[in-house]
């Protein structure tokens, strides 16, 4: 089901006071590279050794990072931080979903 114009102003009315552009760009580049994680071809074509999407990612932000031109246009710090969340063994489809228990 779509979102309708009026609900998408609604949302960023509501996300304003909490999230600032940088910090909004930095989860949509997180989610994104999530998903291409999961991508067989690139699995296949710059990762092949690897075992399962973490791992994937892992090689690719670490050995051909310029293949992700979202994810090198955040700066150094934040593209730690991005490569921490989503190599670790963490359930970030849940974390974004609010379905995370603390440990």
């Amino acid at each position: 089901e779509k979102l309708s114009d009026r609900s998408w102003k609604e949302i960023g009315r509501w996300m304003e006071p909490v999230l600032v552009e940088t910090e909004l760009n930095v989860l949509l580049v997180a989610v994104m590279l999530h998903a291409l994680g999961k991508i067989p071809k690139l699995h296949a074509q710059l990762a092949p050794k690897a075992n399962g999407h973490r791992e994937v990612l892992l090689h690719v932000m670490s050995t051909c990072p310029k293949v992700l031109p979202s994810f090198m246009r955040l700066s150094s710090p934040l593209r730690h931080t991005v490569q921490e969340c989503l190599t670790r063994e963490f359930e970030f489809k849940q974390f974004l979903h609010a379905e995370n228990l603390p440990a």
